[in-house]
Order: C-alpha cells, then sequence, then structure tokens
C-alpha cells in the first residue's frame, strides 16, 4: 500500500500524538499496537474525506503511448490522466484556486526556438501567406506554494504569434539533426526531460482554457467541434469549450477574463451576468499530442440547458466553431458512468464513444465530478470495477 504526502504526515504526527499519550496508560506492546492502530484510523478518515487523487479510476490512467514514453525517460512521478500531464492543481479541489491569490504577468517574447524549429515555422508562413498570423501567448512559468499560510499561485505568459507555434506542433514527432548535441531525435524526444519544466522547455504552446459548463438545471454542455474549423480535432466532442487567451484577457485574472469573454462568444451568454462566485479554477496541464497547455475550469450558468441552446443558435458570434450543442446530466451517477464506460450518453439518448471524444474531456469530467461530488465520486466509483 502506498500513501500519499499528506497521509504519510498524518500518519507520522497522530502515530506520535497517540503514542505519547498511550505511553502512560499502557507502557507496552499494547500501547504501540494501539498508536499504530489509531494512526491508520486518521489516514483512513483523511481518504474517506477528501477527494482522493488515487482512486479507482487513477490506476493505469495514462494512455498506453504516454505511459511508455513517460517510462523511457523516467517522468514516472507525474500525475497524467489519459493524455493530460498535469502541471498544477489547486489546494482545494472542491472550490479551486482562490482567486484574489492568482496572479498573472507577461513578458516579451524571450524564448529562442532550435534553428531546424524557426525555419519550419519561416516556411509555413511563407506557404500560408493569407493566414492572419495573430498574437499568442505562452505560458512560460508557473511558480506558487499550496502549503503556508497564504498559499498563491503565479503565472508567466510571453506573447508570440500562431505562426510561432502551430507548425512547430505539427512537426513534435520528426526527426531533426541539431536538437540533440549531434544525434538526430524529433523535439518531442529531445526535449522530453523539460516538457513539464515550461521555464526551460524551448518547445511552444498555446494557452488554452477548457471550461465545463453547468446549466441551472444541472445538466453539462457538449459540443461537436466542427469538421470545417479550427486545426484541432475536427469533428470531436468536447465536454466543454476550449477558448484559447488572447490579448483582451490580458486583465486581472487572465484565466477569468478569457473565461467570460468566452462565454459570450461562444454561448451568446452576457458575460456581466459570470460573477466570479461562478467560476472555478481547478488546474493547469499539458496536453501530450500537441503540447498545448490548458487551464481547468467550471463556469455555472444562470440559465437552463433550453435557454442556452436559444443563445448559442441565436447570440453566439463562434456558433460556427461547433457545429452540434448536446447537453449531459451533471448527477453523480451520470458522471461516475462516463468514467466508468469511458463513452458520453447525453439526455437524449445519443452516446459518444470515447474514440470520438476530444483527448482531454474525460479528464475534464472527473474534476468536475471531484468539485461537485468530493470522496462521493471516489466511492461511487470504487464500487464499480473502474479500470
Amino acid at each position: 500500500m502506498s500513501f500519499t504526502k499528506q497521509e504519510t504526515a498524518v500518519a507520522v504526527t497522530t502515530f506520535g500524538i497517540a503514542a505519547s499519550c498511550l505511553g502512560f496508560v499502557a507502557p507496552n506492546l499494547l500501547g504501540l499496537v494501539a498508536a499504530i492502530a489509531v494512526a491508520a484510523g486518521a489516514v483512513f478518515i483523511v481518504r474517506r474525506v477528501g477527494p482522493d487523487r488515487r482512486s479507482p479510476l487513477c490506476v493505469g490512467l495514462p494512455s498506453p503511448e504516454v505511459s511508455l514514453f513517460l517510462r523511457r525517460h523516467n517522468l514516472t512521478d507525474h500525475f497524467v490522466f489519459g493524455t493530460n500531464l498535469e502541471l498544477v492543481h489547486a489546494p482545494n479541489l472542491r472550490t479551486g484556486w482562490e482567486l484574489s491569490k492568482m496572479h498573472f504577468e507577461v513578458d516579451p517574447e524571450r524564448s529562442h526556438l532550435p534553428q531546424s524549429l524557426s525555419e519550419v515555422c519561416d516556411r509555413w508562413k511563407e506557404d500560408h501567406p493569407d493566414n492572419p498570423d495573430l498574437p499568442r501567448y505562452q505560458l512560460s512559468d508557473v511558480r506558487g506554494s499550496n502549503h503556508s499560510d497564504a498559499p498563491f499561485i503565479e503565472f508567466t505568459f510571453e506573447s508570440s504569434r500562431f505562426s510561432r507555434i502551430y507548425p512547430v506542433q505539427e512537426v513534435l514527432d520528426q526527426t531533426f539533426t541539431d536538437l540533440a548535441d549531434g544525434d538526430s531525435a524529433s523535439p518531442r524526444e529531445a526535449f522530453a526531460k523539460v516538457l513539464l519544466n515550461l521555464a526551460e522547455c524551448p518547445l511552444p504552446n498555446f494557452l488554452v482554457c477548457h471550461i465545463a459548463v453547468v446549466t441551472s438545471n444541472r445538466q453539462l454542455a457538449c459540443f461537436e467541434r466542427s469538421k470545417h474549423h479550427g486545426h484541432y480535432y475536427p469533428g470531436k466532442w468536447s465536454i466543454s469549450f476550449e477558448e484559447q487567451l488572447c490579448e483582451k484577457d490580458l486583465r486581472g485574472n487572465f484565466f477569468v477574463e478569457c473565461i467570460r469573454r468566452g462565454v459570450e462568444e461562444e454561448l451568446g451568454y452576457p458575460s456581466g451576468e459570470v460573477s466570479d462566485h461562478d467560476i472555478r479554477i481547478q488546474s493547469v496541464f499539458r496536453e501530450f499530442w500537441n503540447l498545448t497547455t490548458g487551464c481547468c475550469a467550471i463556469v455555472h450558468l444562470q440559465a437552463t440547458s433550453d435557454e442556452l441552446r436559444e443563445r448559442w443558435l441565436s447570440k453566439a458570434v463562434d456558433r460556427s466553431e461547433a457545429s452540434r450543442l448536446r447537453f449531459l446530466d451533471a448527477g453523480l451517477l451520470s458522471i461516475a458512468t462516463v468514467l466508468r464506460e469511458r463513452c458520453v450518453r447525453f439526455v437524449t439518448g445519443e452516446v459518444v464513444e470515447e474514440k470520438m471524444l476530444h483527448p482531454t474531456s474525460l479528464y475534464r469530467i472527473w474534476y468536475f465530478g471531484l468539485a461537485e461530488f468530493g470522496a462521493r465520486l471516489d466511492r461511487a466509483l470504487g464500487k464499480t470495477n473502474a479500470p
């Protein structure tokens, strides 16, 4: 049996206190056994009260390809869900980060691509003269502490452009000769050791907010990505909508601003009606295949699923980015079933298998379940034969 750092601390502390107290009553082997029993009970309580990231679902979570890659590069200490490599998560998974404790700054473009990758970007730009090449912002560092009396988290972004990021994502598994001390290697392999150390990794990324939308009648909005719009996962179903960080968001809490803007542009829901209390930001991760960084968040809207559908159809500026909108029951049984069976059954009865889901969808569903149900989700999954 393995223990988390939190459980180890609880066990050691409880054992010390119990041994000291029981030493006066039973200063022998019986007292030792009793102290061990008390410590074990404390760990049991911790596991039952708080959401446990080592729940039955978490056994063998990395996809086979990701698992092989992580073992080959001795990166097995990182938490991975499917193809999502987690960078940092909120200290309280149910409430998310305290928004006032999140700090943001932007540095000028300071990273330099290796020569071969820079040439890839230059060629791509020449081949796509009609691409608007909009400014983009990539996450370049995350710093913070969850264990002090004043927990905080700081995010540093750097300015870039679409043409300096997307072309590199397309060649992550192609071989180059100038990336690994003269040896031929792909960008992914050459920089494997620092993929999760953003301050040292030269490979660029977009920052994308992945927002799970909860309606007032307790349903989750699910979007089928347009097959003719966008560069990422066309035709896949997302258990959220995705919004790239842009210049408009660079004020206050960047993530909150991005979420509010996305709600209005993608759903037609007034951004002014989304308060800080409606938003929970839970984690930041890196998606394995394209190395995009993502912010995992939840927003509660004061609209029913029918009202949200009407707004999406009539008011959403960017409605063309999704071809269909469906809804998933947000109850405990429904969420546990999605995670157990790895498919989504909409309230209409339609079923979407895992292969047709956006690769971050189950990760977001899991975090939504932890936020809404805490340890109850672990217990629901524990009663099943979860993978």
